[in-house]
């Protein structure tokens, strides 16, 4: 099933949508926000599953979805805060499921971005925004889970899978931020890289993503006023 159709079956609370400027926490899982943010990440999957037919290509996005996919689920049963207790069994499975699929994911980024340099301009182009995509959603992810945890009680829990999953997150960013240094150090010395106006522009959305003030609020739970639409 992709995410999309997912999202679509599991949207019970659209007449939140048009809340604006919120805090975080409440705001942040009772909006279509979440939702509308996978879903351009699923436009992306489709264009990379019609256009890139590697193995490597497909058991990467096979991932992604399978983790994304717990993610909204987990979102959703957060929606109501009646239901923890009869919810208990299911946000265990979640709990366990998410801690899983984020470490694979992880691991699959750090490799993928190593498959940049032997792509065609064309796949490379896709794979730059696919991952910039993916590096600004995964914080939102582990914001999930951590609120997963506390709506259980399982506060040192949550803080635990904060805590490491931010210093993950931080350590794949710091190595595709790496990365992007390096090719654009290599354009500066007129050194032979493929694909120079590809880079030369991804460094601007790198930026963005490295400084982006709401990943950083939800990775350290902070109280960032934002237009959730």
């Amino acid at each position: 099933m992709s995410l999309l159709l997912l999202f679509k079956r599991q949207q019970t609370l659209r007449s939140c949508k048009g809340i604006k400027m919120c805090g975080l926490p409440d705001a942040y899982l009772q909006t279509m926000y979440l939702a509308n943010k996978l879903g351009k990440l699923q436009d992306k999957i489709d264009i990379i599953s019609q256009d890139i037919h590697s193995q490597n290509a497909i058991y990467f996005i096979g991932k992604l979805t399978e983790y994304f996919g717990i993610v909204e689920s987990a979102r959703v049963l957060l929606l109501d805060k009646d239901l923890t207790t009869e919810s208990k069994d299911i946000a265990n499975i979640y709990l366990s499921e998410m801690a899983i699929k984020r470490n694979e994911l992880f691991s699959l980024v750090d490799n993928f971005i190593g498959l940049l340099d032997n792509m065609s301009e064309r796949h490379t182009d896709l794979m730059l925004d696919f991952i910039n995509t993916l590096l600004d959603i995964m914080p939102k992810g582990i914001y999930i889970e951590n609120q997963l945890y506390e709506s259980q009680g399982k506060f040192k829990m949550a803080d635990h899978i904060l805590k490491i999953s931010s210093m993950r997150y931080k350590k794949t960013l710091f190595s595709y931020g790496e990365f992007c240094k390096k090719k654009t150090k290599s354009i500066i010395l007129s050194e032979d890289v493929k694909h120079v106006k590809l880079f030369q522009d991804n460094e601007i959305n790198f930026k963005k993503i490295s400084k982006s003030e709401y990943n950083v609020a939800l990775l350290h739970k902070g109280t960032l006023k934002l237009d959730l639409n």
